[in-house]
């Protein structure tokens, strides 16, 4: 992706599920090579067997230095930079809302993570991948498709009234 388009090439039902709930804007290429450089993360979408193979046998010695490999969920595998990830936009955020006294966030899988870390208060649903969960301050009780983020807000607000 750049920093207001994603490029992609291959669409699978996966890439085009995902495009159909997006607010962002997608463009096709040709081939990946075609996308504009420098990229910011490059997003390998197929079905969960094929991801999970994908991730098993990449050989990252291969990649730049610069770049880190993560699954984001299982349709879907990330190559990105260091500096491109939910982590560094919360501590961003951090610096530019200095009103704020605390930033929670809620994630569940490994693209997760940083910002999990470096949020004040980091939420996880139940289903959430163990490293998620282990990153995580609080597990909730429900999980992604059972309203995790109405009950964390809940808890939230039962946290504040203690």
């Amino acid at each position: 992706t750049t920093a207001d388009t994603i490029y992609y090439y291959r669409p699978n039902s996966s890439l085009l599920m995902h495009k159909s709930i997006s607010s962002a804007s997608f463009c096709e290429a040709e081939h990946f090579s075609m996308s504009p450089h420098p990229w910011l993360k490059l997003a390998i979408w197929d079905e969960p067997q094929k991801i999970k193979h994908f991730a098993e046998n990449v050989d990252l010695s291969l990649m730049p230095k610069e770049y880190k490999f993560m699954h984001s969920f299982e349709y879907c595998c990330e190559i990105s930079l260091w500096s491109a990830d939910k982590g560094t936009a919360l501590l961003k955020a951090k610096d530019l809302l200095t009103g704020i006294k605390k930033i929670v966030a809620i994630g569940d899988n490994e693209n997760d993570i940083t910002m999990l870390k470096n949020a004040d208060i980091s939420m996880v649903p139940s289903n959430a991948v163990e490293k998620a969960k282990n990153s995580a301050d609080i597990v909730l009780d429900c999980d992604c498709n059972h309203s995790a983020v109405a009950f964390a807000i809940e808890k939230l607000k039962n946290m504040i009234k203690k």
